[in-house]
């Protein structure tokens, strides 16, 4: 059974159904709709935002490498899974992850310590009031 995704997993390496592969930036409420979301910056230009949704700022990545999916359609991958590959990086969130050891491992920090600087910068981040009844 696959590992449940949770704020703690913010830095580490997911899988999206039916849009591939990424790093998991942010996991929280979110002001377009009810509920947890997992934003997630995907390796590859399948998604739909720059962590940006109606003005308001959850995480940065390249254009159409952001992505906010509800946490069933998220997969946590082997710890053993890297970086490497991705086109995009982690720089916003919704809390900080724990590290892990050896070169396989090297990746999977420096997309953690992306995501924890961003959370020293994340409160000055634009907010805004609109919301949407879609999600992003």
């Amino acid at each position: 059974m696959p590992a449940s995704v949770t704020r703690g997993c913010i830095g580490r390496r997911v899988l999206v159904e039916d849009k591939g592969e990424g790093v998991l930036a942010y996991y929280g409420k979110a002001e377009f709709s009810t509920g947890e979301w997992c934003g997630v910056v995907l390796d590859k230009p399948d998604g739909k935002n720059d962590g940006t949704v109606n003005g308001k700022w959850y995480f940065k990545c390249q254009p159409k490498h952001g992505l906010f999916v509800q946490p069933k359609s998220v997969t946590l991958l082997d710890m053993n899974s890297t970086a490497a590959g991705s086109t995009s990086s982690v720089a916003g969130g919704s809390g900080a992850a724990g590290g892990g050891t050896g070169a396989a491992a090297r990746p999977q920090r420096k997309a953690k310590a992306a995501a924890a600087a961003a959370l020293a910068t994340s409160a000055a981040a634009p907010q805004s009031s609109e919301t949407a009844a879609a999600a992003a």
